[in-house]
């Protein structure tokens, strides 16, 4: 395996500790929604099952809600009147029956009996106005809409330029021209009914329910236990609510393909962005490119004078960089394993290279201290000075690099827009004190999720790996197991949604952790050396390729 020179002094790690949290017993809100707890004989007494308390009123509410989507009105009455709760407070009830009646004066008289706080108020009177002013206007009663826009609108709006708009409407002609400026359906048009669900954002969940709640709850419910199923790696979606969810693992990758070709230790491995080819980097001095569905060597690149340290292929696949300990970058076109072009700028070895989105530009970064940025003409456009770079990354969008340096520190560097007429613009390289997350121990290697969000860090000599929250800037995950003391190991994420954490080992195994909870899944025997690298493939959900120290490349599937 290949290593950089390690600063592994001890540093504490902060702690992370759990709390659990505790809910309280809630009462039901008998004064707000009207309804008891017992009526007809039937008790809606609040249950408590596994530490959480079950309120039966709000479990009737809906089902009423869910019956009544499904269009079972008569069902909805009988339930209604059986067990005595309403599905609406019986305020909201009429407030919604006014709406869609046009009855304002009603609605003014239970927008008060909500007795709402003073900014919903301000809202949902807000919405109702204009609504009138819009059906005043639409019937031609330019007075009454004159009226409702001095004496109703006008006092709540802090939006001069929406004010602006509506007054504009008074010199419309006729009711199509009101519909079509204001993009307004109309009275009879459905406007009504988004009036209405446009208010109930503003009303208590106690007297109203939001839309298709029992309905959000269970995909809730769902995605929760697909997220804490040890196993899940399906892109089948149809789940049963008539049990737990529960995989049995079959659909993890266990046994392995042998792939030979290299001559020496192999440090880094990839595949392309299609799937069909991997390439693999050796202390050989050559990239090999391997036919994935054949399982067969497919190309040879060499021209490298050193071991090659890192490998990345363009957005489109059919470019490829190689990067080595003799500071070389090396571009490849992949249809006739030609190099197009070969980059000195580095003093030391190349760590890490990575593709903008585009494809028109890379990033480079080595043990010379420097950071650059090429294009794939041949051209520097841009190199700066930090520390001694382990890794970086580009992120999808282009709007963000993270460097990780050997002081300890996780760099997250905004990027400019690169455009055709930008290409020579990077000069704004802000990088804030907020910007730099610091790990306890040196960083080797990181892996950037899909979304740009999380990143999962090898980390020197703690035989840990770590997952950064980089939204909010928190280390959020532990996973234990794998040993790594002295050499460069590169992990990833893998699986449907990324579910899954692996990574290779200096005790020549591939570890297998569930990305959520942590735990420790497979342990996967096959090499005979310290496992340097694992990709995932990008589409075949139980498929990865490892590379290893005894010179060879293993494809693992479910069944080989």
């Amino acid at each position: 395996g290949h290593f950089n020179k390690i600063d592994s002094s001890d540093c504490q790690r902060e702690s992370d500790p759990s709390r659990p949290h505790k809910r309280k017993k809630t009462d039901s809100m008998e004064a707000r929604d009207g309804t008891s707890k017992k009526q007809n004989g039937y008790a809606h007494d609040d249950e408590e099952r596994g530490g959480m308390v079950l309120d039966k009123t709000e479990l009737l509410r809906l089902m009423n809600q869910a019956l009544a989507d499904m269009g079972l009105q008569e069902t909805c009455k009988m339930l209604e009147k059986e067990s005595g709760v309403p599905l609406n407070n019986p305020i909201v009830t009429q407030l919604f029956h006014g709406i869609e009646e046009g009855g304002w004066e009603l609605v003014e008289q239970r927008i008060a009996d909500l007795k709402l706080d003073s900014e919903s108020n301000r809202a949902v009177r807000q919405i109702v106005y204009e609504q009138k002013y819009l059906e005043a206007l639409e019937s031609s009663n330019i007075n009454a809409a004159i009226q409702i826009l001095r004496n109703q609108v006008q006092p709540l709006h802090t939006d001069e330029k929406q004010l602006h708009f509506l007054s504009s409407l008074l010199i419309c002609p006729n009711a199509d021209a009101v519909r079509s400026r204001a993009k307004w359906s109309g009275s009879k048009g459905g406007s009504r009914s988004r009036v209405i669900e446009d208010i109930k954002l503003y009303i208590p969940h106690q007297m109203s329910i939001p839309d298709r709640r029992l309905e959000h709850l269970l995909q809730q419910s769902l995605e929760f236990q697909k997220g804490n199923c040890l196993y899940h790696n399906s892109t089948d979606n149809k789940l049963t609510l008539m049990r737990d969810h529960r995989c049995d693992g079959k659909e993890l990758p266990e046994r392995s393909v042998l792939l030979e070709g290299h001559k020496d230790e192999v440090w880094f491995c990839a595949f392309s962005h299609s799937g069909h080819f991997l390439a693999t980097g050796s202390k050989d001095t050559t990239v090999i490119l391997w036919d994935v569905k054949l399982r067969k060597l497919g190309k040879i690149l060499g021209g490298h004078v050193g071991a090659v340290t890192c490998v990345a292929w363009s957005p489109d696949d059919q470019l490829l960089l190689s990067s080595s300990v003799d500071g070389v970058i090396k571009l490849w076109n992949i249809s006739d394993g030609r190099c197009m072009q070969t980059y000195n700028r580095h003093k030391e070895s190349v760590t890490a290279v990575s593709w903008f989105p585009d494809g028109r530009y890379f990033a480079s970064g080595g043990l010379d201290r420097m950071v650059y940025i090429f294009d794939t003409h041949g051209n520097e456009l841009k190199g700066w000075s930090t520390a001694r770079v382990n890794d970086l990354t580009v992120s999808r969008d282009g709007k963000m690099m993270v460097v990780a340096c050997q002081e300890k520190k996780i760099r997250l560097v905004r990027l400019p827009n690169l455009d055709s007429s930008q290409d020579d613009d990077y000069s704004n390289f802000d990088i804030d004190e907020d910007d730099i997350l610091k790990e306890s121990e040196a960083i080797t290697a990181f892996a950037l999720s899909k979304d740009s969000r999380f990143l999962l860090v090898n980390i020197a000599g703690s035989h840990e790996l770590h997952i950064w929250d980089l939204k909010e800037k928190m280390l959020i995950q532990r996973y234990k197991g794998g040993r790594q003391t002295r050499f460069v190991i590169h992990a990833t994420f893998g699986g449907v949604n990324e579910s899954f954490v692996v990574c290779g080992s200096e005790d020549s195994q591939v570890y297998i952790w569930h990305r959520g909870t942590g735990s420790l899944l497979r342990v996967l025997e096959g090499h005979s050396g310290t496992v340097n690298g694992v990709t995932w493939h990008p589409h075949q959900k139980n498929v990865f390729a490892t590379c290893s120290d005894d010179h060879s490349v293993r494809l693992w599937t479910r069944d080989v």
